[in-house]
């Protein structure tokens, strides 16, 4: 479903901090909530946002050399630094995801020029809020079509294991790229768009 994500570093922390201020602002402005971070173990300070809607948590979370971290890194300290962030707009709607696409440009305009964004709708690049909102009627539907095969035109032989699973799962994909070849703007990610 649709996702953002987004990279970037700002290595003054005093910037950094002037960052983390104005999210806490924004926040507050919003009725959300906030976790403010300082963690030793993860060696990550920074904020997550913490909206009321179906919006996912969304953080920054900054190393001492100021690159923004995913919220794996904070929850799972130790591995192999996640530097994208992807926070799923799509349960949200076509308002939320605008307005984080909205918050992300402030925030690359006043605090973190680097900051690179992939929208998974293409609304970051086009802005065109009619085609936002047709992309996300138009992966509900897919969606939706993909879920019905598997529920109605697929059956699993219980006795069969996985690999039948996985060819029913095939099938229902199958069955739901025919659905989308009949339109004629395929989503971009592939069949069923983004992840």
């Amino acid at each position: 479903m649709t996702t953002l994500h987004y990279t970037g570093c700002q290595p003054d922390p005093d910037r950094r901090a002037a960052l983390v201020r104005e999210l806490a602002a924004y926040a507050a402005s919003q009725d959300w909530g906030t976790i403010t971070v300082d963690d030793a173990d993860a060696a990550l300070v920074g904020i997550i946002l913490q909206p009321v809607t179906k919006l996912e948590p969304i953080p920054f979370l900054f190393d001492g050399e100021g690159r923004l971290h995913a919220l794996g890194d904070l929850l799972a300290p130790g591995g192999e630094s996640i530097l994208i962030v992807s926070v799923k707009t799509h349960y949200a709607g076509t308002e939320a995801h605008h307005a984080l696409c909205d918050l992300l440009r402030h925030i690359r305009d006043t605090h973190l020029p680097d900051l690179a964004v992939t929208d998974e709708s293409g609304f970051w690049e086009h802005g065109d809020e009619i085609e936002l909102k047709n992309y996300f009627a138009r992966l509900d539907r897919l969606t939706k079509a993909f879920s019905e095969h598997l529920e109605n035109d697929v059956e699993p032989a219980p006795a069969a294991g996985t690999d039948n699973l996985i060819d029913c799962i095939t099938l229902a994909a199958e069955m739901t790229h025919r659905l989308e070849a009949h339109d004629s703007r395929p989503l971009p990610g592939g069949p069923l768009g983004g992840s």
